[in-house]
């Protein structure tokens, strides 16, 4: 159950991905928005998958890591993104900001603006429609 409900969380925020835009402050900028999957030649994923990638026309990229899980979402969802970001080519001598969007509870540390330059909640992207 839980899985499901986190895919379908993704799945409203590449829904909404025009709102999210707009509360991250550059839907004036044009840009391309959908998930991230890398993988080898073969066809084989690597296990590299990003929930919602903005690659935007000023050269920059925004990268959302989407949770929704039943308890508190914690340093542990910053570090993987971090991995994950530093293992896409792509990504090199470009400027990427890292958001977090949240279904539910938020730890206090993630709210810093150390580790997401921006964390939304469900509560958030609900006041969008």
């Amino acid at each position: 159950m839980a899985s499901w409900l986190g895919l379908s969380f993704e799945l409203l925020c590449f829904n909404h991905s025009s709102e999210i835009a707009t509360a991250l402050g550059f839907s004036a900028v044009r840009y391309q928005a959908g998930p991230y999957f890398k993988q080898k030649a073969n066809g084989e994923l690597t296990g590299v998958q990003l929930d919602l990638v903005f690659k935007r026309e000023d050269k920059v990229f925004t990268v959302c890591e989407v949770k929704y899980q039943s308890g508190t979402v914690g340093l542990d969802a910053a570090k993987q993104l971090d991995k994950a970001i530093a293992s896409v080519g792509e990504f090199k001598n470009k400027t990427v900001q890292k958001v977090l969007i949240s279904g539910g509870a938020v730890s206090r540390n993630l709210e810093d603006g150390i580790h997401f330059s921006k964390v939304l909640t469900s509560e958030d992207i609900c006041k969008m429609d």
